[in-house]
């Protein structure tokens, strides 16, 4: 996929920015890896909203801000973030799951590590390498009451 020259330029500065914070809120999903890959974090609301890099802000208040690995652009610490903020995020069961979006590059050591956050706690977290992400897995669900 090409990106346009100015889209490019902004990612090249949030990937090279050592000052990029994630979002935090109410309901926190943050994936990390390491490598050239493009890997994706997807998460469902109980209002049936998915988050994703196709859709970057859904009604209910999910925003992914963080996106990284994407067209040509390589972060040295890739990684996306998806949030509700603080006492916004609704009731109900969270699903999520990673794919791998573009492997080129991949390393048999590259590794991935997916923590989820409620207000700041964590409260589920998985790693191992990319390589067990090659179809799309759904790692779990989430409470929020």
């Amino acid at each position: 996929m090409k990106l346009p020259l100015l889209v490019i330029a902004l990612l090249v500065v949030a990937c090279a920015s050592t000052a990029v914070r994630p979002g935090t809120g109410h309901l926190t999903f943050r994936l990390t890896w390491t490598g050239p890959s493009d890997l994706d974090l997807y998460v469902q609301s109980p209002l049936g909203e998915r988050v994703n890099f196709l859709h970057r802000e859904v009604g209910s208040g999910g925003t992914l801000d963080v996106d990284c690995n994407v067209g040509e652009v390589v972060c040295p610490n890739p990684m996306e973030n998806i949030f509700w903020p603080r006492n916004g995020a609704p009731t109900g069961s969270y699903r999520y799951w990673v794919v791998v979006a573009d492997a080129d590059g991949l390393q048999p050591s590259d590794t991935f590590h997916l923590k989820v956050l409620v207000r700041s706690e964590l409260v589920a977290e998985r790693g191992g390498p990319i390589t067990e992400l090659q179809q799309p897995t759904r790692y779990g669900r989430v409470q929020i009451d």
